[in-house]
């Protein structure tokens, strides 16, 4: 029953970008997970409660911390976790896009018994006219911190000062309680989060992402196979999305096309 099922926390940071918010706030709502709430932290100029219109009352809280002193990741996301009143807490990153079954396929592994887990992989798309319709599986070293769920506990704060809070936080947990204790999720679970990167062939955004799907020892030197060959980028074993990857992919264009994201949409 759905009273039986721990209520789980998604923890935004807000920036106050509107579109990617919209998406964010969509994407909590899409959730097939029934016992959930949200609880942004909005450090942006800009008043997103109309935004937040559709979104119960009773799985939300909204708290404006503009031009905040405090306003650096690590400290912001401790301040939202002490608003946060679930018994497992998501991060919930503005930029990504989540597939309907994230906080189900998460908070089920945590009712196993585990304390944390996060996702080894994640869809990586660059809003580009080459390549936005060409995303692939991307491996960060370590898994990816930001998917982050853990059992909320009095103990467990975001390192103070931290210039990556996800990632300082998961090391944190791996010590404290082990492999034993933390999960990782494989590959078979890609098809949950799409991480949204723009920019032009001069932007960070556009090497990271031409520099991240030869990451790996055995994806370089397919890499340097297909230069050699004169093959293009995209027919590297990394564009090649399973079925369900491919399909969660094609629901995050559509979203993010309507919503005014994706602007390389032919």
């Amino acid at each position: 029953m759905t009273h039986d099922l721990p209520l789980t926390s998604c923890l935004m940071i807000s920036d106050g970008r509107r579109e990617y918010t919209a998406r964010a706030i969509y994407c909590f709502q899409q959730q097939n997970w029934p016992c959930k709430e949200l609880v942004i932290i909005d450090r942006g100029e800009e008043d997103l409660s109309p935004l937040l219109e559709d979104v119960p009352a009773s799985e939300l809280r909204y708290i404006r911390r503009p031009q905040d002193v405090s306003n650096k990741d690590a400290s912001l996301k401790n301040f939202g976790l002490s608003h946060t009143t679930g018994r497992f807490v998501a991060n919930w990153k503005e930029t990504d896009w989540y597939h309907p079954d994230r906080l189900r396929c998460q908070a089920e592994i945590l009712m196993q018994g585990f304390n944390a887990c996060w996702m080894s992989v994640a869809i990586l798309h660059l809003d580009h006219p080459e390549y936005v319709h060409h995303p692939y599986i991307d491996f960060p070293s370590g898994g990816y911190a930001e998917s982050l769920m853990f059992r909320k506990m009095d103990k467990v704060r975001y390192p103070d000062n931290s210039k990556y809070p996800d990632s300082a936080l998961l090391s944190a947990l791996l010590s404290e309680w082990g492999e034993s204790e933390c999960k990782q999720l494989d590959a078979t679970y890609d098809r949950l989060i799409v991480r949204s990167l723009e920019g032009d062939t001069k932007s960070k955004n556009y090497k990271k992402f031409l520099s991240g799907y030869r990451n790996r020892i055995v994806d370089m030197a397919l890499w340097a196979w297909l230069r050699i060959r004169g093959r293009s980028k995209v027919s590297h074993n990394r564009f090649k999305l399973s079925p369900e990857a491919r399909a969660s992919f094609q629901q995050y264009l559509n979203e993010s096309h309507r919503l005014g994201i994706i602007k390389s949409v032919s």
